[in-house]
């Protein structure tokens, strides 16, 4: 039975005690199990694709919050064919967080992954024992209360500028959910429900045996627990790469009036004759805004006036909200209207993105054109495309160039054609349907390539 005579911080110290958190500087656990890719969907608001791990290990450091994890063996899709994104063909690498830095370690490579920082840090102070000493130092408040006739102490406190939290403790002082909510680049606040169940004995310390975690009302986390060590070693150094701050970025002329901004996601700009046209606004606000300010240099004099986000996925859209601050309009699918407004009115309470319910949003269900009477750009529907219900493509006619995201991303030059490009044969069926003639194709990832690289990549000929 609860002591009800106990405070916040008497629960915590109970609960501490009963975990092992005492003491405790830092723990490595091994799971295996699924994940779901966040903002990966297929369909718009829909659930984040599964992928099949055979072992994770994570080892987080509670002295300085660092951590780090490791994928060990295959991680593969759960649904086949594929639908939705998440990355299955690249190397995932070993991950690492530190001092407001995130970063894969992929070889001798090290990537910065800014647009990970909130939520992977949020994931070292949810876990039962970091759950703990995190509300220990954040003045935590206590309500008394009962789910299902089970008694609850819910603890709950904010780690300013990060997360807020509320902890449900049972009886046996062991963290048995967590109800948190977390800035999450264009998503606005989301909210996370974290289940520990089955606690067992791992040497000194009580570790749930299976933690099953949702995001935005889909599951984001569903594993069970192999292994558990307390205090192990982890010194983790941010490399000097991942803090140095990033080069401005630089828009390079591919042809008359059209510039590429180069990046893991690229990015196009079009000039019109009193305007700009700029496709993607990728990965986080600060990012779009770094793109943003590098076609207004190689563009002086003209406002940015559309914006085309190709579909909803995270990594393409993390950046709309700084298309406010350029009074540009947001040219989306109209699959996206509701779940955009939906996101760009969520709070900014915990230092994440502001409030955005101004934004602009032009839709398309399968054809826009703009058109100056110099320049005609169209934006058509990648009709039937399993990556993303909401796909949109770019083709310029007069120059017979496609700009596309994600149906097809080319590795680089002379590289053999990529093991799999599942969503590739439903661009070019796009691209006949539509009789598009087009010579180039300027992919969102990877080098600008020619027509017959995609029907090579498929092993076809035009």
């Amino acid at each position: 039975m609860f002591d009800k005579a106990l405070n916040a911080a008497g629960v915590l110290e109970k609960a501490s005690s009963a975990l092992g958190a005492d003491g405790l500087s830092s723990i490595r656990y091994s799971t295996t199990g699924s994940e779901f890719v966040l903002g990966q969907s297929a369909r718009p608001g829909g659930r984040w694709p599964q992928y099949h791990f055979d072992l994770m290990i994570t080892t987080l450091n509670y002295r300085d919050g660092s951590w780090g994890e490791e994928l060990q063996g295959q991680r593969v899709r759960a649904e086949m064919p594929p639908r939705g994104g998440g990355e299955p063909s690249l190397p995932r690498g070993t991950s690492f967080g530190r001092d407001g830095h995130v970063w894969s370690q992929i070889g001798p490579r090290s990537i910065p992954r800014p647009w990970n920082v909130e939520d992977r840090t949020h994931q070292v102070w949810i876990t039962p024992h970091g759950l703990v000493k995190a509300a220990l130092r954040n003045n935590a408040s206590l309500q008394w209360t009962e789910e299902g006739g089970k008694p609850f102490a819910a603890v709950s406190f904010t780690e300013p500028g990060r997360f807020s939290a509320t902890a449900f403790i049972n009886e046996h002082y062991q963290v048995e959910r967590v109800e948190s909510r977390v800035p999450i680049t264009y998503c606005g606040e989301m909210a996370f429900v974290t289940a520990y169940s089955g606690y067992k004995a791992f040497g000194p310390v009580a570790f749930p045996g299976r933690i099953q975690r949702s995001q935005g009302g889909f599951p984001v986390l569903d594993v069970v627990v192999k292994d558990v060590q307390a205090n192990v070693a982890l010194e983790i150094e941010v490399p000097d790469s991942v803090k140095q701050p990033r080069s401005p970025m630089q828009a390079v002329k591919v042809a008359e009036g059209l510039f590429q901004i180069p990046g893991s996601h690229n990015c196009v700009a079009i000039e019109m004759q009193d305007h700009i046209i700029v496709v993607e606004a990728p990965l986080m606000n600060s990012i779009a805004t770094a793109v943003f300010e590098a076609v207004k240099r190689a563009v002086p004099g003209k406002p940015i006036t559309f914006v085309i986000n190709t579909h909803h996925h995270i990594d393409h859209a993390g950046g709309l909200r700084a298309v406010l601050a350029e009074r540009a309009t947001i040219v989306t699918h109209a699959l996206n209207k509701p779940l955009y407004q939906r996101y760009f009115a969520a709070p900014g309470t915990l230092g994440g993105p502001p409030e955005a319910s101004g934004a602009v949003i032009e839709t398309v269900n399968d054809t826009l054109v703009i058109t100056d009477g110099a320049r005609t750009v169209e934006v058509h529907h990648v009709s039937g495309n399993n990556h993303a219900e909401d796909l949109l493509m770019v083709y310029l006619p007069a120059e017979k160039i496609l700009i596309e995201a994600d149906a097809y991303s080319p590795g680089p030059p002379n590289s053999p054609p990529a093991q799999e490009e599942p969503f590739a044969p439903n661009l070019i069926e796009n691209i006949e349907r539509l009789q598009l003639d087009i010579e180039r194709i300027l992919p969102l990832h990877g080098p600008n390539v020619a027509l017959k690289d995609l029907y090579r990549a498929v092993g076809k000929a035009n």
